[in-house]
């Protein structure tokens, strides 16, 4: 017996980051490493000690997660919407895309575009919404072009 997908939305929809990992980012990436930077150089009665050092090697992590935050995606009916960092907002209707791909090293899906230019969209598994790219994928991007472990992510397989 298979099962019918649901319809595909409509609207235009954010695909932005959830609320702990705007906590993780401010504790590892600001308060833990400003706490240890003072335990080390401005404390002389306490020593840094090794929980400071760990502190900030692994705020590296937090501000890597942020810059990934700080990029704003969209899905809706027409294409995908991806603001960088840096640069301007580009948009790619859903033909342009060429392929979807897993890395299951980054938790987070790849869709390579045409376009001038164009570098992959990287969509990572933590912001809210995934499921509605997914809706979007399936019922948009032919299924050829869902390659490797986004087949079986996207149960294809």
């Amino acid at each position: 017996m298979s099962k019918e997908r649901p319809p595909p939305p409509t609207g235009t929809h954010e695909l932005k980051h959830r609320f702990h990992t705007w906590g993780f980012i401010f504790l590892f990436g600001f308060m833990l490493p400003a706490m240890a930077i003072h335990a080390l150089f401005f404390d002389a009665e306490r020593g840094g000690g090794l929980l400071a050092v760990l502190a900030i090697l692994g705020a590296p992590l937090a501000w890597w997660l942020f810059r990934e935050a700080r990029v704003r995606i969209q899905v809706s009916p027409r294409g995908i919407s991806i603001r960088p960092l840096w640069g301007e907002e580009e948009t790619f209707p859903w033909g342009a895309v060429r392929a979807v791909s897993y890395g299951s090293t980054s938790r987070s899906l790849l869709l390579e575009v045409d376009g001038a230019g164009a570098s992959p969209i990287r969509v990572s598994l933590m912001r809210e919404n995934v499921a509605t790219l997914a809706r979007f994928v399936l019922d948009r991007v032919p299924s050829d072009r869902i390659e490797g472990e986004a087949r079986t992510l996207f149960r294809l397989e």
